[in-house]
């Protein structure tokens, strides 16, 4: 629809409501327009007031077409869409123009695969201009439970979508409440991994912002840090994945992160009695609203409920078969002298000693020579295979340890003093509740 000359005045009114039906709400700031089917040159509009109601005055007897624009049909992939009203007689009926509810967006969008209960929408964008980017490649993976009469094991899952012309994708099949790790992919270009939540159910809406891989185009990004009480959190660190720098909120809450490559990224978030965050944010050139992150603060806990409560947990996470688990009489009758000699042997484990790190040897050396020789204080702990590896987020009593390397753990905890290891191989295995923020998995350590 567009704006248009106005049409002959009449002497009919005309009012009704837009509603959202996704959020269960009216929707404000919808422009309503209405034009009659024998003068379509002709357009009056409207706007709706915080509670979705418009009026048109002055308005002819006869036939017209009428409908709304929003940005929330843009965001949910939806064409503006018109309704024939008659309008004569005593009195003409109020019009109810409305967002199609979640189920009939989900079989819209999925048709078959509507039986799951999520779906991700969104337009691939490209940072280069703000083109859309057509026929991108999206793919999300998570981890799910496979549960037969013998045993409960998890299995890796995946669901694929292609962008249209327009850059906008339907991502279905997902399952709710698990955490996401996708990419957007055109060609040569590709965002940097993304870990994003799915909702209960319902819809995710997110667009994803790919950088050209030849671009060197760097932003800043601004913002600030509030608590749920709406009040500035000072000293918040945060830092961009793939960038080296960390900035630290002022005493307003303001932040600017260093110059990042443009795109859609990962952002952590921490500050002393807040639960951490791990958001994806598009990092754009030019005129950029500035971010708004909401921490929660933590919950304290008696001592003796906490260490209750812990072991209950792990033994929870433990029957669910979810991880490799080390407990402290099995660390005891290993006599290790270091973290590293405790985790020897567990599936997916590499050890590359102190010196190899270094550079001392080769790591092919390094991966070898660890399979007799004893452990060294500082030794990095890896997952994988020795062609391809990668060090796991470190948790100590549930807390992210901002470590160079997994061999600085030895300088942070005595092994003596373990209790539990968790170690997870895959970032998707990982408990939502410890926001690993890497796609390798996670070492978890429990003290005594």
């Amino acid at each position: 629809m567009r704006l248009a000359a106005q049409a002959p005045a009449g002497s009919h009114s005309l009012r009704g409501v837009v509603f959202d039906s996704v959020r269960g709400a009216p929707l404000a700031d919808a422009l309503v327009q209405i034009s009659a089917t024998n003068e379509r040159a002709y357009a009056i509009s409207s706007r709706s007031n915080a509670r979705g109601e418009f009026v048109f005055d002055s308005l002819r007897t006869g036939s017209y077409l009428i409908g709304f624009l929003h940005p929330r049909l843009d965001s949910l992939l939806l064409a503006p869409s018109l309704r024939l009203v008659v309008i004569g007689g005593a009195s003409t009926q109020p019009v109810a123009l409305a967002i199609p509810s979640e189920a009939t967006l989900l079989m819209t969008f999925c048709g078959a695969n509507a039986a799951s209960p999520t779906v991700m929408l969104g337009r691939v964008r490209s940072t280069d201009a703000s083109r859309v980017r057509a026929d991108a490649s999206i793919r999300a993976e998570w981890s799910e439970l496979a549960m037969t009469a013998q045993s409960i094991s998890t299995s890796p899952r995946s669901a694929t979508a292609r962008a249209g012309q327009d850059g906008a994708f339907a991502l279905c099949g997902l399952p709710p409440d698990v955490r996401l790790y996708m990419r957007a992919s055109v060609g040569r270009d590709s965002s940097p991994a993304l870990a994003i939540d799915a909702p209960s159910s319902g819809l995710l809406l997110h667009s994803l912002w790919v950088s050209p891989r030849e671009s060197s185009a760097r932003a800043i990004t601004r913002g600030t840090v509030r608590s749920v009480e709406e009040k500035p959190i000072a000293g918040a660190r945060l830092s961009v994945r793939g960038n080296a720098s960390t900035v630290t909120s002022d005493a307003s809450g303001a932040f600017a992160l260093p110059a990042s490559p443009l795109g859609t990224r990962m952002l952590d978030i921490e500050a002393v009695g807040f639960q951490s965050q791990h958001i994806p944010i598009n990092i754009l050139s030019g005129d950029v609203a500035a971010l708004n992150i909401e921490l929660s603060p933590h919950l304290p806990t008696l001592a003796t409920v906490r260490v209750t409560a812990r072991m209950t947990a792990i033994n929870e996470r433990r029957n669910k078969h979810l991880a490799s688990f080390l407990d402290d009489s099995t660390i005891a009758r290993r006599r290790p002298g270091h973290i590293a000699d405790a985790v020897r042997g567990m599936p997916g484990v590499l050890l590359i000693n102190a010196d190899a790190s270094r550079g001392t040897f080769s790591e092919r050396r390094a991966f070898a020579s660890r399979a007799t020789d004893p452990g060294t204080f500082g030794d990095r702990i890896m997952l994988g295979t020795p062609r391809k590896s990668c060090e796991p987020a470190v948790f100590v009593d549930g807390v992210r340890q901002r470590v160079t390397t997994t061999g600085d753990v030895d300088a942070l905890v005595d092994v003596q003093e373990i209790r539990t290891i968790e170690l997870y191989r895959w970032g998707w295995e990982v408990p939502q509740q410890f926001d690993a923020p890497t796609e390798c998995g996670a070492l978890l350590i429990w003290r005594k």
